[in-house]
């Protein structure tokens, strides 16, 4: 499915179209992968340093995003979710 930016007016921030009608802002995306992630992850009995070492990235950096203060990259997510043997729409379907 395409993406696209699009300011959010009364946030002042981007978003990013997921489909014809639905606009989430870049935050709440983040947030719901985070959260989405942190559950899948302690559902496996994982460390935030086990699956950051098995994808390739900062223990920090997972961190950063299981609290939603960053949004992952697609390769990220891509890797979360093979690591962790769920879907990608798992990891952003709130």
């Amino acid at each position: 499915m395409p993406r696209c930016e699009a300011p959010v007016e009364q946030r002042g921030e981007y978003a990013t179209i997921v489909g014809m009608d639905t606009v989430i802002a870049r935050s709440d995306l983040a947030k719901q992968t985070g959260t989405k992630i942190r559950e899948f992850r302690t559902d496996r009995g994982l460390s935030q340093q086990q699956l950051a070492d098995a994808i390739g990235i900062h223990r920090v950096s997972l961190a950063k995003i299981e609290s939603g203060r960053v949004l992952a990259d697609w390769i990220t997510i891509v890797n979360v979710a093979q690591y962790l043997g769920v879907s990608t729409e798992n990891l952003k379907n709130s």
